[in-house]
């Protein structure tokens, strides 16, 4: 994974499925920010297997370590998938 700043904006966010996601009513991404805020993110699916989210102005705004976890609704299943740490650096950090 390459280095991601604070601010980004356009940057596709994606975790894949074990399932198809086919007809799935319901693609979140849910991000918990450093400070402890939840959001949550609506996904596209694509490929029937991945759940993709494009980062837009304001999302990320907070340095430090970001969880992410997706989130599916499909039929009679709901549920979350793996969480990930991923972390958001300021700017002149590496």
């Amino acid at each position: 994974m390459s280095v991601i700043y604070k601010g980004t904006v356009g940057l596709k966010l994606s975790f894949e499925s074990t399932n198809s996601l086919a007809g799935a009513s319901v693609v979140r991404i849910y991000a918990r920010k450093p400070s402890g805020t939840t959001l949550a993110w609506n996904g596209t699916v694509e490929l029937d297997r991945y759940i993709t989210y494009v980062t837009q102005d304001g999302d990320l705004d907070e340095a430090g370590e970001w969880v992410m976890q997706p989130y599916v609704e499909s039929g009679g299943w709901k549920g979350r998938g793996q969480a990930v740490s991923v972390p958001i650096y300021d700017d002149f950090e590496y």
